[in-house]
């Protein structure tokens, strides 16, 4: 099966053309399902006057975190792509996830093209490495190509899925399968590797129970045309990196082939998918054991054109965006209520520059904090400021830490009042990893 890489789905690419429906047998969901559409975005006016009590945090958390930045990881020789994919925090510190990819030169010397490796390490909880990079999983041998992948924090350390995936030209078959491993809190693998064919491009978060849902659209070979069809599929896994029902549950009537910026985040009650159609948001819930909520929430008026980060608070959710639109930025936040209705609507701060800034979107005390990137080499610096659930920011966007050299995506985790965050940096044509720890105004 060739697939011509034309129309995308949940970061897989599938053939052109009519798609027909996916084979009845792996439908797990009824079809009579309706969505929740909400309207009455409020833009910028703020909170609702709906005469509640102010929003109350409770006493601030004392947060002893010295600020610090400090350079982790250097790019290995003959890499050309380095990609922080994720952080998760483990007991004394936190999981360091990278991809590093190679430009598939062939050496002088005839040996193997270089091609992908997924590499982690494990920093303690002031940014010090606490023991060597390793490779989780290196595609050289097999020749194929990684993604960027999924992390998620599982008992005492964490999860990675990723796509790998081989698309030759002439007769080959085009392949693309889930891979993924089950991580100790010092980097090394346990466990069993998760291998799952005909899959694409993960997404994942950790359960209440102590599994993770991992979705993942499933490929279907239809017809004899060979047209690939992708339908999202949600998966558990095991702590020990058992698949707990490898067929999964289809959720092809749930999260629609159109969804774009897609992002599967924790919450107390179990798991949310926030994602685009179109400029609209729409969120999808799951409970403590994985099953899902087949109200869709919907959010119009949010008009957002890309989705970066979001996160899950008091019931419900608030997500984040740069607008970028030549040199000039704007700050997004949306902060949606439990029934997806738009409290906040806003732009946060706007400012130009080269530099593609993303926002993040972490639980902390007060509510959530947005964070970004703004300037670039020496000047770079980390910006930020918490939201309440209820919409109203506390205090304005300030400086929280210079990062120099930093740049690209930020993952980010808090606790409290501590935020620790994870970048690329740049010094010259050396790429690298920093990573950093500040807290938060009260």
């Amino acid at each position: 099966m060739r697939l011509p890489p034309c129309v995308a789905l949940l970061a897989v690419a599938v053939g052109c053309g009519a798609s027909p429906a996916a084979p009845d047998a792996s439908r797990d969901v009824a079809p009579d399902i309706q969505g929740i559409p909400v309207d009455g975005a409020r833009g910028d006016a703020g909170p609702p006057a709906d005469g509640g009590a102010p929003y109350d945090a409770g006493p601030a958390p004392k947060c002893a975190v010295a600020a610090f930045t400090r350079h982790v990881l250097d790019a290995s020789p003959g890499v050309d792509t380095l990609e922080p994919a994720g952080l998760a925090r483990v007991p004394g510190g936190y999981l360091v996830v990278a991809r590093q990819g190679a430009s598939r030169v062939a050496p002088p010397d005839g040996s193997l093209v270089r091609r992908d490796t997924i590499d982690v390490a494990a920093v303690s909880a002031l940014g010090f490495l606490r023991g060597p990079w390793s490779t989780v999983y290196d595609s050289t041998a097999a020749a194929t190509d990684l993604s960027l992948p999924a992390v998620a924090p599982v008992a005492d350390g964490a999860m990675v899925f990723f796509r790998e995936s081989r698309a030759a030209q002439g007769a080959e078959e085009f392949t693309s399968r889930l891979r993924g491993a089950s991580l100790g809190a010092a980097g090394a693998a346990r466990g069993v590797d998760v291998y799952l064919p005909n899959r694409g491009d993960a997404f994942a978060a950790p359960l209440p129970d102590g599994t993770v849902l991992a979705l993942s659209p499933r490929l279907f070979t239809v017809g004899d045309a060979a047209v690939a069809v992708a339908t999202p599929n949600a998966v558990r896994v095991r702590a020990d990196g058992t698949v707990v029902s490898p067929m999964g549950v289809d959720l092809t009537n749930v999260i629609p082939i159109a969804a774009e910026s897609v992002l599967m985040r924790p919450s107390p009650t179990g798991a949310v998918v926030v994602f685009r159609v179109l400029t609209d948001v729409q969120v999808v819930h799951f409970d403590a054991a994985g099953v899902v909520d087949t109200r869709v929430r919907i959010s119009r008026g949010v008009d957002a054109t890309r989705l970066d980060d979001a996160a899950v608070v008091a019931g419900g959710v608030v997500v984040g965006w740069d607008e970028p639109s030549g040199d000039a930025h704007a700050i997004h936040a949306a902060v949606l209520d439990p029934d997806g209705r738009v409290v906040v609507n806003t732009v946060l701060e706007r400012f130009d520059g080269t530099s593609q800034p993303t926002v993040a979107v972490t639980a902390t005390y007060g509510g959530v904090a947005v964070t970004w990137l703004r300037g670039a080499g020496e000047a770079a610096v980390l910006r930020g400021v918490v939201l309440q659930p209820d919409g109203a920011p506390r205090g304005a966007p300030r400086d929280l830490l210079p990062v120099p050299y930093a740049d690209g995506r930020l993952h980010a985790v808090g606790e409290g009042r501590s935020l620790t965050f994870i970048a690329r940096d740049r010094v010259g044509a050396a790429r690298g990893i920093t990573v950093g720890g500040l807290c938060l105004p009260e």
